[in-house]
């Protein structure tokens, strides 16, 4: 039975029509990625630990996932003083074609090549979930249905705390498609989301 004391979800949407230039150095991008960082530090007030502690397995392998895995990286680089390549370790991500496996390295794009580990091959999300165990689940991109019911309890089964991190991109109905489809799985295993 899932506890409600055992789920946090942060939604984080950012309306990139809806924005214009601070800057020539401002980037939506930079700021999605300091957003989900900073969420993350926050959310040890109630996991405590710290940030090197933690596995984290994204939903999206784009530029906006690798350059938040990647602001993650860094941070932990520099807490632990360990070497980058080290803290890229603790970090998983999920494109369309399923787990970012040093198998296939050959097809990926540039970007994603530090992202993939020695891993067998594994298409679905659930199914990366119940092997990689991540304490965190971030979804980076804007396709809805994707945090399913199944996604979730998978998460819930061997955490007591689990993190998940809704990083909308793109335009607001693809956001709220992603939205609606999680709240919608909480409704069915009889949790509120705020």
């Amino acid at each position: 039975m899932l506890l409600p004391q055992q789920l946090y979800v942060h939604f984080f949407i950012y309306i990139l029509r809806n924005t214009f230039p601070i800057c020539e150095l401002f980037s939506p991008l930079q700021g999605t990625t300091s957003v989900v960082l900073a969420e993350l530090i926050a959310s040890l007030k109630l996991v405590g630990g710290s940030l090197a502690e933690l596995t984290f397995l994204f939903l999206g392998a784009g530029e906006a996932g690798t350059g938040i895995a990647e602001l993650i990286a860094l941070e932990i680089s520099k807490q632990t003083k360990a070497p980058l390549e080290e803290t890229r370790k603790k970090i998983w991500l999920v494109n369309s074609k399923g787990l970012i496996v040093h198998s296939r390295m050959e097809s990926l794009q540039h970007f994603k090549k530090p992202w993939a580990h020695e891993h067998e091959p594994i298409r679905a999300l659930v199914d990366a979930v119940q092997s990689i165990k991540p304490t965190v689940l971030i979804g980076s991109l804007g396709i809805g249905k994707t945090f399913t019911k199944e996604v979730v309890e998978a998460m819930t089964s061997f955490n007591f705390l689990t993190l998940l991190i809704c990083a909308g991109f793109g335009l607001l109905e693809r956001t709220l498609n992603h939205y609606a489809n999680v709240r919608s799985s909480f409704w069915e295993i009889n949790l509120i989301v705020g």
